[in-house]
């Protein structure tokens, strides 16, 4: 089932930007909240409806019709335990029940970083619902080795500012998560910027209340 409103825009786009919907997707109780932006091929990304849609480009919304939607970790007000339900297998159903919902025949699939692994598994269990797909920042696997590879990747690329910075914020980081352990997976990604982007301070200064731009309004 799907619950849907008009918004005259997202609240992080600049108002000239094309007209975005924002609404939720019923699944197995789990009020899956998306945001749809943009004209051109049907594209869903798949994780977080409200930190990828700040993330990407605006400009990608002149060529794709985006569909941002939670996975049932990011569903709002979420209190399920059950651990069966977050199973892999599910979170690709919930996929295809939001292509579906929005009348997507084939789409261009965009997974990112652990969200790589939902949209491949998707691709493999649906094929013929994706005419593209695209994995960002993921690694082949969670092994040892792969991780081993990723330090030495970091030691051997990163400019000794960005080092610096990442060091800086990894003292602070048992401290900032203890402080508010309810936050605690916000406060270690914002932490965590300058491995993760070129920049480190993109889009990542840390306010106050251990928000940042990207993970505002995150329930």
């Amino acid at each position: 089932m799907i619950l849907q409103r008009e918004a005259s825009g997202h609240p992080h786009i600049a108002a000239e930007s094309i007209m975005s919907k924002q609404g939720y997707i019923v699944s197995d109780d789990f009020k899956l909240q998306y945001w749809l932006e943009g004209n051109g091929s049907p594209t869903i990304v798949v994780g977080s409806s409200l930190y990828y849609a700040r993330t990407f480009s605006t400009e990608l919304r002149s060529h794709l019709q985006m569909a941002f939607i939670d996975h049932r970790g990011f569903a709002p007000s979420n209190q399920c335990q059950d651990t069966r339900k977050y199973e892999l297998d599910v979170l690709v159903d919930d996929i295809e029940l939001a292509r579906q919902e929005f009348g997507f025949e084939k789409i261009i699939l965009i997974g990112h970083s652990g969200h790589a692994f939902m949209a491949l598994e998707y691709a493999k269990k649906y094929p013929d619902a994706v005419s593209h797909l695209v994995l960002i920042g993921a690694a082949p696997n969670f092994s040892l080795a792969g991780m081993a590879a990723a330090e030495r990747a970091l030691e051997e690329s990163v400019c000794p500012e960005r080092k610096a910075a990442l060091s800086e914020n990894l003292s602070k980081l048992p401290r900032r998560m203890a402080a508010d352990r309810d936050r605690a997976f916000i406060t270690y990604c914002i932490l965590m910027g300058p491995r993760s982007w070129f920049d480190p301070n993109f889009s990542h200064n840390i306010h106050e209340r251990g928000k940042s731009y990207f993970w505002e309004d995150f329930f």
